[in-house]
C-alpha cells in the first residue's frame, strides 16, 4: 500500500506535464500554471476519491475540466 503522500507524488510526477499542457492550450501561461496547481490541490484534498491505476488520469482531467470552467466563469465575472 502506498501512503497518501507517496500516491500524490506519484500521480503528480506522472500526470502534471499533461495537465499543464492541457491548460497551456486553453489559457495564458500564468493562468495555466495556477490552474494546474488547483488540479493537484484538489487531488490532494480528495486523494481517497482518486481511482486506482489507469483510471486516475481521466479523473484528473475531469478535475481539470472543472477548474477550466471555474477559470472561464471567473474571467466572465471580472469583465
Amino acid at each position: 500500500i502506498v501512503d497518501r503522500e507517496g500516491l500524490a507524488q506519484s500521480l503528480y510526477a506522472r500526470h502534471q506535464p499533461d495537465i499543464l499542457a492541457y491548460f497551456l492550450r486553453r489559457l495564458p501561461r500564468e493562468d495555466a500554471v495556477e490552474a494546474t496547481a488547483d488540479v493537484f490541490v484538489t487531488m490532494w484534498r480528495r486523494i481517497g476519491d482518486v481511482p486506482d491505476g489507469n483510471a486516475a488520469r481521466p479523473w484528473l482531467f475531469g478535475v481539470a475540466r472543472n477548474v477550466l470552467s471555474n477559470q472561464h466563469r471567473g474571467m466572465r465575472r471580472r469583465q
